[in-house]
């Protein structure tokens, strides 16, 4: 992370980020079946460029970097070795 990084919850653990990102992936599933049958290349009601499956491909890249980001941290020498 860069020298002037702040996390927005400096006080969450690996285990609760962790359950965050799960809480958020549950509830992106949970609501998924309202995109059936919607044309995923045609701008989206209320926005001005997103696209379904922009905003998809979107979340998929940022969950990624989140990932990536909580396996890196494993690799700190103060990271929690249990």
């Amino acid at each position: 992370m860069p020298p002037d990084y702040r996390p927005a919850h400096e006080d969450w653990t690996g285990l609760e980020e962790s359950m965050q990102m799960e809480r958020v992936e549950s509830f992106t599933r949970r609501f998924a079946c309202l995109l059936d049958g919607m044309d995923l290349n045609k701008t989206a009601k209320g926005s001005a460029f997103w696209t379904p499956k922009a905003l998809l491909k979107q979340m998929e890249a940022h969950y990624k970097e989140h990932t990536a980001n909580v396996v890196k941290k494993k690799d700190l020498p103060d990271w929690p070795k249990d």
